[in-house]
């Protein structure tokens, strides 16, 4: 669950919450921080105590009882997690790397040779290398869709790597995906 943290509700701001709000209860700060979506409840606002630390009486949207927590998180205040999936083929990298992007009849692999993107391991963030893409191969034998960028594919590409966006942003080696998808 990914939310800002000043939209957190809690008893120093409990007068921004109206009975009815709909939205997500827990009784301490780490099960909203560490998304334990187990521990943390969809309910609605009953009533609010003024004179306790857990003061939003809320009722779970499945009937249960009412209960009394410390946290809020109004429903709105929540944001979509993004969804990735590795590139299908070399064209939908292409798009993913150019800027102006040209027509799928008029790409040619050896388009891609010489760009160059920045990447770096996720399981160590801190260090990035922006590489050129200097050799590119297929899977003759096999699938001959299947291909190579610099000696991995982009399986091992997408469970192993992030690559910046050109909004300078890290995300999935791979492209977002809609929930139809």
């Amino acid at each position: 669950m990914k939310f800002d943290i000043k939209d957190l509700k809690s008893w120093s701001n409990r007068q921004d919450v109206k009975v009815g709000d709909v939205g997500f209860v827990a009784c301490d700060f780490n099960t909203l921080l560490t998304n334990k979506a187990t521990l943390v409840t969809k309910a609605t606002i009953k009533d609010i105590d003024n004179n306790d630390s857990r003061c939003f009486l809320a009722q779970p949207l499945n009937g249960k009882v009412i209960f009394q927590y410390g946290f809020f998180l109004p429903v709105d205040a929540v944001k979509a997690e993004k969804k990735y999936r590795c590139f299908k083929d070399l064209y939908e990298f292409y798009k993913f790397l150019s800027i102006s992007p040209f027509a799928k009849k008029e790409f040619c692999r050896n388009m891609l040779l010489k760009f160059s993107f920045t990447y770096r391991e996720r399981n160590l963030p801190q260090c990035a290398t922006t590489t050129m893409i200097n050799r590119i191969d297929f899977d003759v034998i096999g699938d001959p869709c299947f291909c190579y960028i610099n000696n991995r594919d982009f399986k091992d590409w997408f469970d192993n790597y992030e690559i910046m966006n050109n909004k300078g942003e890290w995300q999935p080696f791979g492209v977002e995906i809609e929930d139809d998808e």
